[in-house]
């Protein structure tokens, strides 16, 4: 039964991430802020069908860090910073970051940082959900 969930959650990640290769919107962001929450936009849909897909998620937040490659493509080095959710939010946080596929970052970017890569951070928080919680007692 576990196992059945677990596929479905990679499953639907799978479809989740089909999409040829990335590309930059028009009119690329040639700030880090405005590169970072170009991919924050492309992560969102991925981490919000990844939590809908698993019931078994409970209520935190999990910090990731990890580095967009200047060629793009997959994301590399994620790490867990802090977790006060379940070892199941997790599983899901890193899953969503994995299926994330980037383009690669503009060269005005990347002399400006000097490095082949551009490190983050991101919190995926998981609340409550307000039809699941009990009626308010009288």
């Amino acid at each position: 039964m576990r196992w059945a969930s677990f596929a479905l959650l990679l499953v639907a990640l799978g479809f989740s991430a089909c999409n040829t290769v990335p590309k930059l919107p028009p009119n690329p962001p040639l700030t880090v802020a405005g590169y970072k929450s170009a991919m924050e936009d492309r992560l969102g849909p991925i981490w919000y069908r990844a939590v809908r897909a698993d019931h078994r998620v409970t209520v935190g937040t999990v910090k990731l860090i990890f580095d967009f490659p200047a060629t793009g493509g997959r994301v590399q080095n994620i790490k867990v910073i802090s977790n006060t959710g379940g070892s199941v939010d997790e599983m899901v946080a890193r899953l969503a970051v994995d299926r994330l596929r980037v383009p690669a970052l503009p060269a005005e970017l990347l002399q400006a940082l000097g490095k082949d890569h551009l490190a983050c951070e991101e919190s995926f928080t998981i609340f409550q959900n307000p039809d699941s919680s009990p009626p308010p007692k009288r």
